[in-house]
């Protein structure tokens, strides 16, 4: 509780930070004041955090490992974040099913992993997503996600292109949220087939006597927009022309009253917002405009004969996606919509020293560096991934900025996010406003920050290690049990101790240490005074998903080939690689010190005469310890070396790390396992508990050596940090043809250092073709960027 404390001050002064912009603004009316205020407040008691993961590729095979590497970014700056050092992976197929799963240590605000696909699977499109534990406080859309293909080459399966026909989705948009009449308005729209994917095409507005009001088509992606004035009592079509067919379906309500928003282009420097309505009246309305959480604009302004004009100063906007939003005098947000301004200052990456083509187990030697827009060196934290490309894996992949700065602020799956960034052209930048025109925000609703209600936050920030999150209920009354000590111990010679105490909620929070690959995890409750609580734990992953569109992978035949080529060389290379060559071990435990530190006294009982009785030992040897049955129950004193007393109460006494509540089954325990004895002979406190001293005895193999556990404890295996893996980068310094080398994926190194570490080598493999170069990376002051580049193998 006392981190969780910790973290509170941070946002506080978070909150402190955010809430004197309001008084930065000029004196206007206390209305302004407050919306600010509601504002800041919100995003105080909100931090955002954001996890953006560099995948090696985008397809595979069954029996071919996925590699990723993730960055932790502040949500309002962009900036490395160090909150939490742990992150959730999850490999999510069409069914909204998690087949595999990985807790990804972070370390300086990164972390890297990686999944090796069973046969088991179906092939199909799945997802990859990264999350922490305190975004699950966060509707699953906020979470990283990525598609990915998989096939299973080894299962029979149809993946033909179906003959069935197309079934159209065509969604319009009415910028600021409202058609209203006879106000002008642009009207968005999106064109997809039933697998979500984007469809091209052109159509018209048609009338009530099917005359022709507008034209339109779509620009990229399947979007487009157009200048539209419904009229009263008109009704509106709309037909679509698609390559084989066309569409009619009726346009959204229009409104007899309410307002409307146009954004347009003043010129290079100002952005003109043009607010219409069908109220003649004189009204005050309020225009706040923001970015990642970050206030940019405040101004106010009358509504004179329905139209009301905002000029913004696009140097006022942050880089990313704006939110606009228009207030009447109570509060009431009327309109709103999202503008993307592309980012300028990037980090730019390149490469030095290397060809356009290479032979096959042939060196490839490369130096990166990593400037800023001045030019100037800049030390960066960067992964690299160098993989084939042909019919199957496309050289397309997402940019760690293209994610910041556009993906992680908006709903649903983006196609290529990437093209927004490549240039800054017309195109580029009218298919951009589209995009924000037809795409969902996904961080809040205004009704949550407007009403000013302070929400609990289920999940708490991961800010030491694991975080064991569950909860006590009573068995009888069925409502949460407060305020029980909960005890949790993992066995081993060097053991971790935990304690905690249940809330009003019957919650409890356990810290872990970094603990890498599965162990033993015992969770109990003192059974002699407590024992009428069950215990239910809160799986670390999260069970929530976004409801995106089913889709579908379907593989023309001509593909049967490469594929069957692909499927050979992963099985020759599964086979014929040495796992001791791929495979690197962690210890289980990173911290290896006992949580009390160095004991007052140590005893190794090997050192004495060995007694087949507990009391015996005591009694013979640790003169410290004095031990008096009382009505049947054996209690045991420890000298208080401060006082120079016995203290008056049983001490923490531990075996293995497990508490020992029932003194009684510890004196039936032979001594012989014992190994040593160690004594904390003063009061030790831990967090808010205070221990009268502590005996830890210990057994040779750290695993209990048969002790009888309580029934009511739960003893199940904890997964802990996936253990690291090094990703397989054989030498041909020597020439070597003994074996044929199937690497598709030439070079994966997600932790490269460019102060420090800016030279890669790295060998070509006995594939021919085209293969791409993927960095990407992050400075500390939250300058992003990726670069790629192409070469050959012949």
């Amino acid at each position: 509780m006392m981190l969780y404390i910790q973290f509170l001050k941070k946002l506080l002064l978070l909150f402190c930070f955010a809430i004197s912009l309001t008084f930065t603004l000029p004196a206007q009316q206390q209305f302004v004041h407050q919306l600010s205020s509601d504002f800041n407040r919100y995003q105080a008691n909100n931090y955002h955090e954001k996890i953006f993961a560099h995948v090696d590729k985008s397809f595979y095979l069954t029996g071919e490992t996925i590699w990723f590497k993730l960055y932790a970014i502040d949500g309002i700056l962009n900036q490395p974040a160090s909150l939490s050092k742990v992150t959730y992976v999850d490999l999510i197929n069409s069914n909204n099913e998690a087949v595999l799963q990985a807790s990804i240590g972070m370390s300086k605000s990164t972390g890297n992993g990686y999944f090796i696909l069973p046969n088991t699977l179906q092939s199909g499109i799945y997802t990859i997503r990264a999350y922490t534990n305190w975004m699950k406080n966060s509707s699953p859309d906020y979470f990283f996600q990525q598609q990915i293909n998989i096939v299973n080459t080894l299962k029979n399966q149809q993946l033909v292109i179906p003959t069935n026909a197309i079934q159209y989705d065509v969604q319009f948009f009415a910028e600021g949220g409202y058609l209203v009449e006879n106000c002008q308005t642009t009207l968005a729209f999106k064109c997809s087939n039933q697998y979500a994917q984007p469809i091209e095409g052109k159509g018209y507005i048609l009338n009530k006597n099917n005359d022709t009001v507008q034209k339109f088509s779509t620009l990229k992606y399947g979007m487009g927009s157009c200048t539209f004035t419904p009229l009263t009592n008109e009704k509106y079509t709309a037909a679509l022309k698609f390559k084989d067919s066309v569409v009619k379906l009726a346009l959204p309500n229009i409104l007899a009253q309410g307002y409307t928003m146009q954004v347009t282009q003043l010129d290079s420097n100002y952005l003109q917002i043009l607010i219409q309505s069908t109220n003649k009246t004189i009204e005050t309305l309020y225009l706040l405009s923001h970015t990642r959480g970050v206030i940019n604009n405040l101004a106010e302004q009358y509504l004179v004969n329905g139209k009301a004009l905002f000029i913004v100063s696009k140097k006022s906007l942050r880089e990313g996606i704006t939110h606009f939003t228009i207030f009447n005098g109570i509060k009431k947000p009327l309109c709103e919509r999202l503008y993307f301004t592309q980012p300028t200052n990037q980090l730019n990456i390149s490469t030095l020293g290397t060809n356009t083509s290479y032979g096959t187990k042939s060196a490839i030697e490369m130096n990166i560096e990593s400037t800023n827009n001045k030019g100037d060196v800049v030390p960066s934290n960067l992964s690299i991934a160098v993989y084939q490309i042909d019919e199957l894996q496309t050289a397309e992949y997402l940019p760690i900025q293209a994610y910041l700065y556009l993906t992680a602020d908006l709903k649903g799956s983006i196609i290529n996010p990437g093209y927004y960034f490549e240039k800054n052209d017309s195109t580029v930048l009218q298919a951009a406003d589209n995009l924000m025109l037809t795409q969902g925000w996904s961080q809040f609703e205004w009704d949550d920050i407007l009403t000013n209600t302070s929400t609990t936050k289920d999940y708490l920030p991961e800010i030491e290690g694991q975080l064991l999150q569950g909860k006590l209920t009573d068995i009888h009354t069925k409502k949460p049990a407060a305020a029980i000590n909960v005890y949790a111990t993992i066995p081993n010679k060097n053991f971790i101790f935990k304690q905690s105490k249940s809330n009003a909620g019957g919650n409890f929070y356990i810290n872990l240490p970094s603990i890498y690959g599965n162990t033993d995890l015992i969770i109990q409750t003192n059974y002699l005074i407590d024992s009428n609580q069950t215990i239910d734990f809160e799986n670390a992953f999260s069970n929530k998903f976004t409801s995106l569109k089913k889709q579908h992978l379907y593989i023309p035949k001509k593909w049967a080939s490469l594929l069957n080529n692909k499927s050979i060389y992963v099985q020759a290379q599964n086979t014929f690689v040495e796992p001791v060559l791929i495979d690197t071990s962690k210890n289980t435990f990173t911290d290896t010190s006992q949580f009390f530190g160095t004991p007052d006294k140590k005893f190794l009982l090997d050192d004495f005469t060995r007694f087949i009785t507990m009391e015996e030992v005591i009694k013979e040897y640790i003169l410290d310890i004095k031990i008096k049955q009382q009505k049947n129950k054996f209690n045991w004193r420890l000298y208080n070396k401060k006082s120079e007393v016995f203290f008056d109460n049983d001490p923490l006494i531990l075996l293995d790390g497990l508490p020992i509540f029932n003194t009684n089954t510890l004196m039936e325990f032979s001594p012989l396992k014992i190994k040593s004895i160690d004594l904390v002979m003063q009061r030790y406190i831990l967090q808010e508990f205070v221990n009268e001293g502590i005996i830890s005895l210990k057994t040779y193999d750290g695993d209990l050596a048969n002790y009888p556990i309580h029934s009511s404890a739960i003893a199940f295996t904890f997964n802990g940090l996936q253990k690291p893996k090094a990703f397989y980068s054989p030498k041909y310094d020597v020439p070597n043809d003994r074996w044929f080398d199937a690497r598709n994926v030439l070079l994966w190194m997600p932790d490269i250092n460019t102060d420090s570490n800016n030279k890669i080598k790295f060998y070509t493999s006995n594939l021919k073709g085209k293969f791409i170069v993927v960095i990407q990376g992050i400075t500390k002051d939250g300058l992003v960027g990726s670069h790629s580049q192409f070469f050959n193998v012949q």
